[in-house]
């Protein structure tokens, strides 16, 4: 299994803090500290814009679907328009499993999708392989 850098700057975008709290403590117990997170679109675009112009940008974000005033197929679409963020990793975290759904995303250029509910080994399997396959990792 490869191992990922610690600074991997990783952001959670979920409306449940939950979920938010148990993804932190998987990526924290596999050495990720580096870890944003927000409740909703409108905020996570911001702070990825913030990152970006700090110089120290988001690499990975993990999504859900379904949030309120901006659902994750919104914030995808946007960061997908913006070439400034081509670099950015995309996992989608949602219990949205529906065949139509799931397509409709995958055509935003994702790196991955994740079901919920999720496991450490599932999560962190998920985000290795992405990194893996968009940085060329060993």
């Amino acid at each position: 299994m490869a191992k990922l850098k610690e600074d991997l700057k990783i952001l959670i975008v979920d409306d449940s803090m939950e979920t938010v709290n148990i993804m932190r403590l998987f990526l924290k117990n596999k050495g990720l500290k580096n870890v944003l997170h927000c409740e909703d679109g409108d905020v996570a675009l911001s702070i990825l814009e913030r990152e970006k112009t700090d110089n120290n940008p988001v690499q990975l974000l993990l999504l859900d679907l379904n949030m309120p005033k901006l659902p994750g197929g919104e914030v995808l679409k946007n960061i997908r328009e913006n070439f400034e963020f081509d670099n950015l990793i995309v996992i989608v975290v949602s219990s949205e499993n529906l065949e139509d759904t799931v397509k409709t995303v995958a055509k935003q250029r994702i790196d991955g999708y994740i079901l919920k509910p999720i496991t450490a080994d599932k999560l962190f399997h998920k985000i290795v392989e992405c990194v893996k396959k968009v940085r060329r990792l060993p």
